[in-house]
């Protein structure tokens, strides 16, 4: 049920306010002053990221200026970026991070890094002075306003480093930076492949407009539609997009109705390239109406279509200089409508793609690019005897020939040499926020967690807007206090008010923004191929498959040919991204090794089937077994992110109640903004950083070495989904430790043999009773006994044959075995060669 006229109308008014206030800066001058605030106060860091954000969203020069004034005191920032990215330095080798040129002894390569994430990463993850020795890197943010902590991080460095720099204010201010950052006039809109449209271009008009973006609010579709209502019933507008910033498709569909142009409008939705070519070349012109981006693409794809594109004089990003008298118009938005008219009656000499062939097709930025690079390095004496490989962005940078993906090929493997450990880069704690605070909060924080304060008042608001019938809202809101509460009367209120809003039939309101056909072979694994009577079964990890799943697949055919198994991440099942397959009749069993979730779904009585197994109970035990016999170096072993929400506080403040030392190792990486450096700071409060030696982004046989050379293991975390920490130590014949409080999936697996549940007051105590073995633990037999890969797959195969048999449909062949490690992979290599075709063959299920 949508929400009422009154709430849509509301909503839109106060979109436009907010436009009004961007538009004339006041963000930007409200974050200068208190900048400035904090400057004379000491605190650097906050007045750094209020300093740069004014420079960022300052449309007036005067604050630009008095914000640059303070950017070169501050500069060069010599510590890490702005905070741990989540984004992998590793994940992105040959995507996001690209080699272009190879390098030699006595020439360097080029290196090509897409997205600003990406900068904090390299920052956080890699050894940047000796790559910056054999690689010159080209960087391209992902935003327009590059006074960025991620950007200008690499400030510090002497070696010269080039920034596409698109946007005139992004180019200017570089320039007047007068640092080793070298700005270079092009963007990420200047690296299409003009021959993806070749084979529409002169294809009939059907539509006059045509918008290519997300459905968040920050694309404005609500411009348009205001634009369409004024046009009249005969304009013809396609849309294409996908779900972003909390926004589905249906989101856009009330505002279109609101409007009255519905009806005028077609929808296409997570399409493949081809078909979003295909459908931009059938219209008359395409507008961008977004005030501030980095380079679009859109609008340089649509003028290789060779159609005209439209874009407001108040948008600020790389798409300006693209749009000249030969490939469309900027015009100011209460110009819009009138200009439209025209464009679509054909008036204008447009000539969209021979400009844009001649300017701004890969192959051209690339040759600019090399040209720059080349005459800085032969400026600097160096030598240079190879050009840059052409590459395009479609949409992450790829090779333009395959054999260049060949010959480079070991090279971005290579780069994976430069990816360092934290404990060689170790800082002092940078947070102005002391640390007896920052605990102080965080032991509030969990004891609210524990109360279930957030899902009391969660609830009550999820209600009212489920009774004023805006659904959308109510299920976020309920399922939110259902997944936080620890309160079973809660929780069935919650249930109460879900069946009144069942089933979830709509577009998920969070983006699976990656192309899923990558997890192919591993976060989505056929374990079982479909026959012409007999269905597959495909094995689908991770809570943002699901969604990305509903987006990109044509589900109802992907049920008729498998039966489909989940694994979502996280405990908590009362989540939309799982409840939309709820509209389904064909049973979809979900694997669910906490308790409360399992008898969650039982009570749903939808076709979603509880699997009492869990992501914990899918490793493979050989991968112990060479380190069995080592060395107990450690007393406790504790496997977990370097973030906040595993709690290492708690474990340096039980060892500082001890008497006796005990030696402990933490084996992690950075997440949730927390760091090696963070951790080592909080172990200093409680003067236990001696006792305390850190592994950091290690090898996984390097994990299994580590954990096999404790004598215990420990989780401290409130919630997790189901931690394959404890379970990986229980193949280690480690006991493991886990609060009494702690929900999660890997509570069914600690039982006498293989480790102790403990209140957290009693941790210390129970540490050194484990560690000093008072107890006779055997976790490993238990574990090979009963939650081996091997185990778990025998006991879903059961369920899967019986389920099959009962329902009258034929089961032949059993279901492959394999492990997580931390994706899904066939434990025996002949499966992963016979289901080969069947992963590549889930392409044909895409919409």
């Amino acid at each position: 049920m949508g929400r009422s006229k009154l709430w849509v109308g509301t909503e839109i008014a106060l979109r436009d306010l907010n436009d009004r206030i961007v538009l004339r800066g006041l963000p930007s001058r409200v974050a200068l002053r208190l900048g400035q605030i904090y400057l004379r106060l000491g605190q650097r860091s906050r007045a750094l990221s209020l300093i740069f954000f004014a420079h960022r969203s300052a449309r007036a020069e005067s604050v630009r200026s008095r914000a640059e004034a303070h950017v070169s005191e501050l500069l060069p920032l010599a510590h890490a970026a702005s905070g741990s990215s989540r984004a992998s330095f590793e994940e992105a080798l040959g995507g996001r991070v690209l080699v272009l040129k190879r390098p030699k002894p006595g020439e360097r390569g080029v290196l090509f890094v897409m997205f600003t994430e990406l900068f904090a990463a390299i920052a956080d993850q890699v050894d940047v002075q000796r790559l910056l020795a054999e690689y010159t890197l080209v960087l391209e943010p992902s935003w327009s306003g590059y006074c960025d902590r991620d950007l200008l991080f690499f400030t510090q460095f002497e070696e010269p480093i080039f920034a596409l720099t698109a946007e005139r204010l992004d180019y200017d201010f570089i320039t007047r930076l007068d640092s080793n950052l070298h700005p270079v006039f092009i963007g990420s809109g200047d690296w299409v492949d003009p021959s993806i449209a070749e084979p529409f271009i002169g294809a009939e008009k059907r539509y006059d407009i045509v918008m290519n973006a997300h459905w968040g609010p920050s694309k404005r579709h609500r411009v348009l539609f205001r634009s369409l209502k004024a046009l009249g019933s005969h304009c013809r507008v396609a849309l294409i997009g996908g779900p972003w910033e909390g926004c589905d498709r249906d989101a856009v569909v009330e505002l279109a109705r609101y409007f009255g142009v519905r009806e005028q409008i077609e929808f296409f939705e997570r399409i493949p390239y081809a078909q979003v070519m295909e459908v931009m070349a059938a219209a008359r012109v395409c507008v961008l109406l977004s005030l501030k981006e980095g380079a679009n693409r859109a609008l340089p794809e649509a003028m290789f279509c060779d159609v005209p594109v439209v874009l407001l004089k108040e948008y600020v990003g790389g798409c300006q200089k693209n749009v000249v008298p030969e490939t469309g118009v900027i015009v100011p938005q209460a110009d819009l409508t009138a200009t439209l008219k025209r464009m679509i009656r054909g008036e204008g000499a447009f000539r969209p793609r021979r400009w844009a062939l001649q300017n701004i097709a890969c192959v051209k930025s690339g040759e600019r690019l090399n040209e720059i690079v080349k005459a800085d390095a032969q400026q600097r004496g160096f030598p240079w005897t190879e050009d840059l490989a052409p590459h395009k962005n479609a949409p992450e940078s790829r090779y333009l020939h395959e054999d260049d993906e060949r010959r480079l090929a070991p090279f971005n493997d290579d780069l994976r040499r430069f990816l360092v450990d934290r404990s060689e880069k170790e800082e002092p704690n940078r947070s102005k926020v002391p640390i007896p605070v920052r605990l102080a909060l965080k032991d509030v924080s969990d004891q609210l967690t524990r109360a279930s304060v957030a899902s009391h008042l969660a609830y009550p608001i999820g209600r009212a807007l489920a009774a004023f019938g805006d659904s959308d809202r109510a299920l976020s809101l309920i399922s939110r206090a259902h997944r936080m509460s620890r309160a079973p009367e809660l929780r069935e209120r919650c249930e109460a008010v879900l069946q009144g809003l069942l089933p979830v039939t709509h577009a998920l309101h969070v983006t699976g923004t990656d192309p899923i056909e990558r997890h192919f072979g591993k976060r989505l694994l056929v374990l079982k191929e479909p026959s012409a009577k007999e269905r597959g079964v495909l094995f689908v990890m991770f809570s943002e498959l699901l969604a990305a799943i509903a987006e990109q697949v044509d589900v109802k055919r992907l049920l008729a040919d498998y039966t489909l198994v989940f694994e979502p991440s996280w405990s908590g099942y009362f989540d939309r991204d799982l409840l939309f397959y709820t509209q389904f009749e064909d049973p979809i069993f979900v694997l669910s090794g906490e308790r409360g979730d399992f008898q969650f779904l039982e009570r749903l009585a939808s076709n979603l089937i509880p699997v009492p197994l869990a992501p914990c109970d899918w490793v493979d035990p050989s991968v112990a077994e060479p380190y069995l016999q080592s060395e107990k170096t450690f007393d406790v072993v504790m496997n977990a992110h370097w973030g906040s929400s595993k709690r290492h506080h708690v474990l340096f403040r039980a060892l500082a109640t001890l008497s006796e030392e005990l030696r402990v190792a933490l084996i992690g990486g950075s997440w949730e903004g927390g760091t090696r450096e963070s951790v080592a700071a909080v172990a200093r409060h409680f003067g236990v950083r001696e006792q305390l030696e850190f592994f950091e982004r290690i090898p996984f046989e390097r994990v299994m070495q580590v954990t096999c050379s404790a004598r215990c293991s420990v989780l401290l975390s409130l919630k997790e989904g189901s931690n394959r920490a404890l379970a990986e130590s229980m193949f280690c014949d480690v006991p493991v430790v886990l609060l009494e409080d702690h929900v999660g999936g890997i509570h069914k697996n600690i039982v006498p043999e293989t480790g102790v549940v403990a209140a957290e007051r009693d941790l210390a105590e129970t540490l050194v009773r484990v560690a000093r073995g008072s107890q006779n633990f055997q976790p490993r037999a238990w574990a090979l006994a009963n939650v081996s890969c091997l185990e778990s797959g025998t006991k879903l195969n059961e369920l899967l044959r019986a389920s099959a048999i009962e329902r009258g449909l034929p089961w032949t062949r059993d279901i492959a075995h394999h492990a997580n490690s931390p994706d899904a992979q066939y434990l025996d290599a002949a499966d992963a060669e016979r289901l080969s075709e069947a992963n590549r063959g889930l392409r044909a299920y895409f919409k």
